[in-house]
């Protein structure tokens, strides 16, 4: 898996430790689930389509249909990219063809066109942006058990709230724009929503684990202890130094050879 994570210092978001704040991952999962779970709201558009097109029942609910069949492939596709890529990528290209499917279905003018452009553009982008801002996401901020299983619930709950807040919105849009336009406002609140996310979402930092009592925190490796180690030894010999000059003063070269010599030597003069 690619993940590139700064080993420096926490990531942030506007200010934001995102360690400390880890709540907010669940949280991009609702809203991504949100839009998402907007598409089950298709049957909205149906009566204004027909009425446009003369388009029976069949034809029209065949893109909402192709839409939840790609949506469930492309599942299992996107679990794979964000396991090589990180949540971030998969994301992004997810969002884009989300909004793209706004769009482009507010242009359409045969069934073809709706198929294409709600079923498979808007399924393909469903799918990636579950797989990158659900499960996958919570689990990793989450791995204890007490917690993991009610913050992915948090994330997946958009799917059931999203059909409830698109349909009356669109309702309304319909009666006061026409769905055309109304298919364009809707790209516009997808653009600023799954934008916002994809400028915070990410897996938790490589250069940090979590333990039961401590929580995340960063990881001490074998350098990082050697570093450290090598710190207190040569500030140690700066220690004796300073003292023996103020003692014992002697010429460059021979306290170059006691910057090279001390660090060993010390240890056994302070156990003499």
């Amino acid at each position: 898996m690619s993940n590139s994570q700064n080993f420096a210092s926490p990531p942030r978001w506007l200010g934001v430790d995102l360690v400390k704040n880890r709540w907010i991952f669940p949280f991009l999962g609702l809203f991504t689930t949100l839009m998402g779970g907007a598409a089950y709201a298709f049957s909205v558009f149906i009566l204004p389509l027909e009425a446009e097109f003369g388009w029976v029942r069949a034809d029209t609910v065949l893109a909402f249909s192709v839409c939840m069949f790609v949506f469930g492939i492309l599942m299992a596709v996107g679990g794979y990219f964000v396991d090589k890529y990180g949540p971030k990528k998969p994301f992004v290209l997810g969002a884009a063809l989300m909004i793209a499917s706004q769009v482009l279905s507010s242009q359409i003018t045969t069934l073809t066109g709706l198929v294409l452009t709600y079923g498979v553009v808007l399924g393909i982008g469903i799918g990636l942006t579950y797989t990158s801002a659900t499960i996958a996401l919570t689990s990793r901020w989450y791995p204890e058990r007490e917690k993991r299983s009610l913050m992915i619930g948090v994330a997946v709950v958009g799917f059931g709230l999203g059909a409830v807040v698109a349909a009356p919105l669109w309702a309304a849009g319909i009666a006061a724009y026409g769905w055309r336009t109304t298919y364009m406002l809707t790209g516009g609140v997808f653009a600023v929503v799954l934008g916002v996310i994809a400028t915070i979402i990410q897996f938790p930092p490589i250069n940090y684990q979590f333990s039961a009592d401590k929580g995340w925190h960063r990881r001490i490796t074998f350098f990082m202890r050697c570093g450290h180690f090598c710190v207190w030894r040569y500030t140690s010999c700066e220690r004796e130094i300073v003292g023996m000059r103020q003692r014992c003063p002697l010429s460059g070269r021979q306290y170059g050879l006691i910057w090279v010599t001390l660090p060993t030597v010390l240890p056994q003069l302070r156990k003499s």
